[in-house]
């Protein structure tokens, strides 16, 4: 049998108390503030709302994260997210990042493939999308690698770097 959530390299598992440091640490990253929508920071007490919650699910939430490991090891080098899910037209946006240390092995698109995976085959639903800023080459190759298609330009999506950035709009379907 075949396991959704971990390969040889990777294991996605659901949130635990125990992240609530690492999970405040990322959500109040500048740098991956700049990428995203939070517009002030996050508290603890919110996270650890988030995190009991978050056993509810995507169904439920319209959201889901998991936390990327190393296959051998429970220590969180990642997380990747699943929002914006749409129950009628079938679809989810996936968002993902990995500590810096741990780029460049591999390790996203493994993860990337595995969501996809548990999301097209699993959830059955037909499309996954990943909004990437244009000059995110990185991210542009990761999502490519993984199999998504860049198939539309959002001009001037997101204000970025002190200015509007056009933002590339990735998707992935079950052929």
């Amino acid at each position: 049998m075949t396991d959704l959530f971990s390969s040889e390299q990777v294991r996605l598992r659901a949130l635990e108390p125990e992240d609530l440091d690492f999970l405040y640490l990322w959500e109040n990253d500048a740098e991956l503030r700049e990428s995203g929508n939070t517009l002030v920071p996050i508290g603890r007490n919110r996270l650890k709302e988030y995190i009991e919650k978050s056993s509810e699910g995507l169904m439920e939430l319209g959201m889901m994260r998991l936390v990327i490991c190393l296959s051998d090891d429970d220590k969180p080098i990642g997380a990747i997210d699943l929002y914006e899910y749409d129950a009628f037209h079938r679809r989810v946006a996936v968002g993902l990042f990995v500590i810096p240390e741990y780029r460049r092995l591999g390790i996203a698109v493994e993860s990337l493939r595995k969501i996809s995976h548990y999301v097209l085959d699993y959830l059955r639903l037909h499309q996954i999308i990943a909004y990437v800023l244009e000059d995110n080459k990185p991210s542009r190759m990761l999502f490519e690698a993984a199999g998504f298609e860049h198939t539309a330009t959002l001009r001037q999506w997101m204000w970025h770097a002190g200015d509007y950035s056009d933002v590339l709009l990735y998707q992935l379907w079950k052929r």
